[in-house]
């Protein structure tokens, strides 16, 4: 039962660095909770601050 469940939290946080990746530079993730199966967390948009300090970067 222990191998099972390292698996499946393995999985869930494959999943969640490729969502982690995918939004970088749009939002950030906060709040993430595993429990069981379940694998829940917040997407927030980026600040307007944020988004300036990110144009500025690339400028």
């Amino acid at each position: 039962m222990a191998m099972k469940q390292t698996m499946v939290c393995s999985n869930q946080e494959d999943v969640f660095k490729r969502i982690a990746d995918t939004i970088e530079g749009s939002g950030r993730i906060v709040q993430k909770r595993l429990s069981n199966n379940a694998l829940k967390f917040h997407i927030l948009p980026m600040k307007q601050s944020e988004v300036r300090v990110e144009n500025d970067k690339s400028s």
